[in-house]
C-alpha cells in the first residue's frame, strides 16, 4: 500500500480532514534509528516533542541511568515522579559495585508549564515500578523492591527527603526455592488513609495504615492458604499492580494465574471476594474518577479490558494494536502493552506498547466511560491512533488539564562497549583479582528516556499512525521475495537450529579482512578455527544482531521471536542481583513448573518445601502464548507440531538442578561420556511440549561438560536417524561451552577459557562433517546462533554477534553486511520449513533472502581441531607430540574468577568477565583499543 493511500484511507475513516502527504514527507529523518529487533525508532512525526534523558551527577560527571517504569503525576498536576527499576550498576576501580552508584532513582520534574523541568532526583537502594501520590498531593510512597520495604517522602521545587523512616513489611523469604521477598506495585486508598503494596514473590498484598505508618494487615492470595479445601490450586501468584475501587476494595493482578483478585477490607480483615479471569496477563491497572470503571492491560494477548467495578464483570476490551482497515492480515502477538493513563475527560485512554514502541489512544465507548444506560449502541471501545515512541515504553503520565504527554522509555541503543576500556594502573601480584572496571557491560550501556509533548490534535492521528507502523515494518509485507523461498522450501526438508552462549563477532571473527571487524578484539579467534571456516566458506555476516541483550531475553527471542513484558522488567533486576529468580527457561522461582506434580518436583529437587501452594500447576510466567493464543505455546517448536513437522530437543529448555544437588542425593545427574550406555538419563525438559520430543542422554547447560561430548550423543542419535531414513525435520540444538566456567571441576582437562572455546568450536566443526558426509547433505540447512552477545565486546554494538547459515543453496566465500537480527533468522528456518509466524516481529519481518544462491548446490566440510585441545583428555586425532602452549592452565582462570557462579546460565558479573577475559588473553598491561567513531 502506498503512503498517499494510506493516509487518504486511514484519515477519511476516521472522518478527519485529510493531511497532504507531503507534511509527512518534511517530519521525517533520514537516519531513523534501528534497533537489534529488526524495527525502527523514529518518533519525529510529533509536533513539538522533546525529549531527554535519564542521567545522574557524580564526580565524572553524568551518568546515564536505565529501568525507567513508572511515572506518578501529583494531584495537583505540575509536579511528575519517573521511578527507575533497572540494572544501575556501577563498578568502581577495585572491581568492586559502586553502592552510591549502584541505586535506583526518582526524578523529579515541574510540569507546570508543559515540557519538564528537572527539579531534583532521589535515590533509593532498591524499587520496583511501584509509586504513588497521596490525594494531599504532599507526600508521596514507593515500593522498595527487593529490600521488602515502603519509603515516603515529602518536599518542593529542589528539596526533597524522607518523610519517614523506611516501613519494612518483615518477609523472611519469598515462596520457591532461595527466592527473596520483593515489593512491587503500590497504590494510596482514595481517602488516603491507607496504602496497598503488591508482594511480587510471595503472592500477597500488604495493607499499611498511613496515620500509624504500620502495617496492618496482609492477605495470601492463593486459594489454598486462603481455604485448605482448595489446596493445591492455582490462583493469585506473582501480583504485580494493585488498584482501588473503593475505600475498601482492591484490584490485584495476577500475572502467572490471569486473574485480577478482587479483595475487600472490611472490619480490620482483608477477603477475597472473587477471581475473575482474563485472556492474557494483566499487569497495569487504574481506575476512573467515579470508581465505576477500572482499565487493565493485558500482555501476551494485547488488549485493554475494561471491567465494572460494581458488579466486577468484563464488559469491554480492544485490542492496542490492530490492522484498522489497513490489511487482511491479523496482527500477531508482541505489542506487550504495559501501562496506561486515562485522559482527564474520562473518554480517552492511553496505554504504552513496549513490544512495538508506541502509544496506542485508545476512544471509549460511554458505557466503557462508566455511563449505566447505553443511549448510543452505535458507539463502541475503538482504536484511534498509533503514537511513536522511543524504544521500549513503559509508562504514560497526562497533565490533568489533559494538555500533555510524557512517556518514559526503557531501552536505548546500546553501540559499542569497547570505548572508555583503558590502560590499568599500577597492579600488584594479585592483580586479577583487582582490575578497572570500565562498565561496558550491555546492560550498563542501555539507558532510559522521557518523551514529552503536546496531546496530538485529530488531524495529525494518520501521519502519526502511518510513521509507527512503518517502523514497525507493518507496511512491508508485500515486499517479501516469495519466489526464492517456495523453492527453498521445496528443496530443504530439514533444518538443524543450534543455539551457542554469549559470543561476539569482534571476538571471534574480528581480524578477517573482509568483514567490518577490529583485529585487536578478536582474542579468541586462535580457538575457533572451525567458526572462521565455515563463515569464509559460506557467508560472513558481519552486520547480525541479537534481539536479546543476555540469556533471560535472548533465549525468548531466539526461540519465540519475542519477549513477554514482565521479562523485560525483571531481566534488569536478576543481572544486578536484586531479588528476581533467572525465570526465561522454564523455571520459576528455581522450580521446574513444567512438572506440576509436587512430588515430581521433589523428586528432582530435595529442597523443595513440602508446601502444594507453591506454584501449583504448570503455568510459565514468561511464556509467550501461541498465535493463535494457545496458552504457552509460543515457541518454535509449538508451531512445527502443530503443523505435524518433527522435532528433536537436544538440551533447549532444561532443569540443571540436578546438576548441582549433593553427589549422594538420589536425583544427582552425574556425568557420563556415553550416557546412553551407561543408561544415566542427563535431560529433563521444563517445556511440557519438549518432554516427548528430546534426547533424554543429551546434557543441557553444564559447564563441566564438555560440547565434545555431547556432539556424540547427538551423533549417535543421527546414525540411527540415517540407518532408519527418518531425520527429524527440525533439530534443536544447545551448544553451550563457549560461555565458560567452572573451570577447576570441568572433565577430561578442558578447564581453561582456551579449551572451552576451542571445545565449542571443534563440536560445531564435527557435526558440519557429519552433515556433509550423510545422505541428508543436499536437502539440510544449519544455522548457528549466539543467543546474546553479552560476554563480548564489539566496536559496532554491544549487541553484533556471529550467526552462521551452512548447507546447500547457500553462498560461499561472500561477506553479506545486510542489517540481520534473530528475528531475520527465525523468519528464514520459518519459511524453509513452511512454518507460520510466532509474533508480529517475524510475521512482517524479511527473511535472509540475499545469502541464498539456488545454483550453489554442492558443498562439503572437513572439520579442523583446534591445537590447544592437544593439551586436553578428549579423543581428538592425530594428537601432536609438541602440544599447542596454553596462555594460562586451569588455576589461573579459577583463581581470576573464582568468586563467580557458573552453575546456571548468567549468575555471574559479565562485565567483569569480559574484562578477565581480556587480562587473561592480552596481559595486565595492555590496553584495550579504543575504537575511532569518526
Amino acid at each position: 500500500m502506498s503512503k498517499f493511500l494510506f493516509i487518504l484511507i486511514f484519515t477519511l475513516s476516521l472522518g478527519l480532514p485529510f493531511f497532504p502527504l507531503f507534511a509527512l514527507q518534511a517530519q521525517r529523518i533520514t537516519n531513523p534509528g534501528y534497533i537489534p529487533t529488526g524495527v525502527r525508532i523514529n518518533f519525529s512525526a510529533i509536533p513539538d516533542s522533546s525529549i531527554e534523558d535519564l542521567t545522574i551527577e557524580s564526580e565524572k560527571g553524568e551518568i546515564p541511568v536505565s529501568g525507567a517504569m513508572s511515572i506518578a503525576i501529583s494531584p495537583s498536576e505540575d509536579t511528575l515522579l519517573l521511578l527507575t527499576s533497572g540494572y544501575n550498576k556501577r563498578f568502581g576501580p577495585d572491581g568492586k559495585p559502586n553502592f552510591e552508584l549502584s541505586k535506583q532513582h526518582i526524578f523529579i520534574y515541574d510540569i507546570s508549564r508543559g515540557y519538564p523541568r528537572k527539579m531534583a532526583v532521589i535515590d533509593i537502594p532498591n524499587s520496583f515500578i511501584g509509586i504513588d501520590w497521596n490525594p494531599n498531593g504532599r507526600e508521596f510512597y514507593v515500593s522498595g523492591g527487593m529490600d521488602d520495604a515502603v519509603y515516603a517522602f515529602k518536599g518542593f521545587e529542589q528539596n526533597w527527603s524522607s518523610s519517614r523512616p523506611p516501613l519494612l513489611l518483615n518477609h523472611s523469604k519469598g515462596n520457591g526455592i532461595d527466592v527473596k521477598p520483593v515489593v512491587s506495585g503500590i497504590r494510596v486508598s482514595p481517602d488516603g488513609k491507607f496504602l496497598a503494596v503488591a508482594n511480587f514473590t510471595n503472592d500477597s498484598i500488604s495493607l499499611i495504615d498511613l496515620e500509624k505508618w504500620t502495617k496492618i494487615g496482609e492477605l495470601d492470595l492463593r486459594p489454598g492458604k486462603i481455604d485448605p479445601r482448595y489446596s493445591g490450586a492455582a490462583g493469585g501468584e506473582y501480583p504485580l499492580d494493585v488498584a482501588w475501587t473503593g475505600n475498601n476494595k482492591i484490584y490485584v493482578s495476577s500475572l502467572r494465574d490471569r486473574e485480577i483478585d478482587v479483595v475487600r477490607w472490611d472490619n480490620n480483615t482483608l477477603k477475597l471476594i472473587r477471581r475473575l479471569y482474563l485472556q492474557g496477563q494483566p499487569n497495569r491497572i487504574i481506575v476512573n474518577s467515579s470508581l465505576n470503571r477500572a482499565y487493565v492491560t493485558e500482555d501476551n494477548s494485547d488488549r485493554l479490558t475494561v471491567i465494572d467495578t460494581f458488579s466486577d464483570n468484563v464488559i469491554d476490551s480492544v485490542e492496542t494494536i490492530s490492522p484498522m482497515g489497513i490489511s487482511s492480515a491479523k496482527f500477531l502477538k508482541g505489542a506487550s502493552p504495559n501501562n496506561l493513563a486515562l485522559d482527564p475527560s474520562g473518554k480517552l485512554v492511553y496505554v504504552t506498547n513496549g513490544g512495538m514502541n508506541c502509544l496506542s489512544v485508545i476512544k471509549l465507548s460511554p458505557y466503557a466511560q462508566g455511563a449505566t444506560k447505553i443511549k448510543s449502541p452505535q458507539y463502541k471501545t475503538e482504536l484511534l491512533c498509533l503514537i511513536p515512541t522511543g524504544w521500549y515504553p513503559s509508562a504514560v503520565g497526562i497533565r490533568s488539564d489533559g494538555k500533555w504527554l510524557y512517556v518514559c522509555n526503557t531501552k536505548s541503543i546500546a553501540g559499542p562497549n569497547n570505548d572508555q576500556w583503558e590502560k590499568p594502573s599500577a597492579l600488584n601480584n594479585d592483580f586479577y583479582k583487582q582490575w578497572l572496571s570500565k562498565n561496558q557491560f550491555i546492560l550498563q550501556k542501555i539507558s532510559s528516556s522521557l518523551l514529552s509533548f503536546p496531546r496530538p490534535k485529530p488531524i495529525s492521528y494518520s501521519t502519526l499512525t502511518y510513521m509507527t507502523l512503518e517502523n514497525n515494518n507493518l507496511l512491508s509485507f508485500s515486499k517479501e521475495t516469495l519466489s526464492l523461498f517456495n523453492k527453498l522450501h521445496g528443496l530443504i526438508h530439514h533444518v538443524i537450529y543450534i543455539i551457542k552462549e554469549n559470543r561476539g563477532y569482534d571476538q571471534l571473527l574480528g581480524d578477517i579482512k573482509s568483514g567490518n571487524g577490529d583485529p585487536n578484539l578478536a582474542i579468541l579467534a586462535p580457538y575457533a578455527p572451525n567458526h572462521r571456516n565455515l563463515a569464509t566458506q559460506f557467508v560472513l555476516l558481519d552486520n547480525f544482531l541479537d534481539s536479546g541483550e543476555v540469556s533471560g531475553n535472548g533465549w525468548l527471542w531466539s526461540t519465540a521471536a519475542r519477549a513477554l513484558d514482565i521479562t523485560e522488567k525483571t531481566v534488569p533486576l536478576h543481572y544486578s542481583g536484586r531479588g528476581i529468580t533467572y525465570d526465561w527457561e522454564g523455571m520459576n522461582r528455581n522450580i521446574n513448573v513444567g512438572e506440576q506434580n509436587l512430588e515430581s518436583r521433589k523428586k528432582s529437587d530435595p529442597f523443595l518445601p513440602i508446601d502444594p501452594d507453591i506454584l501449583p500447576g504448570k503455568s510459565d510466567i514468561s511464556s509467550p502464548d501461541g498465535p493463535e493464543g494457545e496458552i504457552g505455546l509460543g515457541y518454535l517448536w509449538d508451531e512445527a507440531l502443530k503443523k505435524g513437522i518433527t522435532v528433536r530437543n537436544y538440551g533447549f529448555f532444561g532443569d540443571l538442578t540436578r546438576y548441582h544437588l549433593p553427589k549422594d542425593y538420589p536425583s544427582f545427574v552425574p556425568l557420563s561420556r556415553q550416557p546412553y550406555k551407561d543408561n544415566v538419563v542427563q535431560f529433563f525438559p521444563t517445556k511440557p511440549s519438549l518432554a516427548k520430543v528430546s534426547d533424554p542422554y543429551y546434557r543441557g547447560f553444564d559447564m563441566k561438560y564438555p560440547d565434545f561430548w555431547r556432539f556424540k550423543e547427538w551423533e549417535r542419535e543421527f546414525d540411527d536417524f540415517v540407518k532408519n531414513k527418518n531425520l527429524p525435520t527440525l533439530e534443536l540444538v544447545r551448544l553451550p561451552h563457549d560461555h565458560f566456567g567452572l573451570f577447576g571441576q570441568s572433565i577430561d582437562k578442558v578447564d581453561t577459557v582456551e579449551t572451552q572455546m576451542a571445545d565449542n568450536d571443534y563440536a560445531l566443526g564435527l557435526l558440519v562433517q557429519k552433515v556433509a558426509n550423510s545422505p541428508y547433505k543436499d536437502n539440510t540447512l544449519i544455522f548457528v546462533v549466539e543467543d546474546d552477545a553479552q560476554n563480548s565486546v564489539d566496536h559496532v554494538d554491544a549487541h553484533r554477534s556471529i550467526a552462521l547459515v551452512i548447507g546447500p543453496f547457500v553462498k560461499q566465500k561472500t561477506t553479506v553486511s545486510t542489517r540481520y537480527t534473530t528475528i531475520s533468522l527465525i523468519k528464514t528456518i520459518e519459511k524453509i520449513l513452511g512454518l507460520g509466524s510466532l509474533s508480529v516481529f517475524d510475521q512482517f519481518s524479511q527473511p535472509m533472502t540475499n545469502i541464498f544462491d539456488l545454483k550453489q548446490k554442492n558443498w562439503t566440510y572437513t572439520a579442523t581441531v583446534p591445537e590447544v585441545l592437544s593439551q586436553t583428555d578428549l579423543p581428538i586425532p592425530n594428537k601432536k607430540a609438541s602440544q599447542a602452549p596454553l596462555l594460562h592452565n586451569a588455576s589461573f582462570w579459577e583463581a581470576l574468577l573464582s568468586d563467580e557462579d557458573f552453575s546456571r546460565e548468567d549468575h555471574l558479573d559479565p562485565d567483569r568477565f569480559n574484562k578477565a577475559l581480556w587480562i587473561g588473553f592480552k596481559g595486565k598491561d595492555c590496553p584495550l583499543p579504543r575504537w575511532d567513531k569518526n
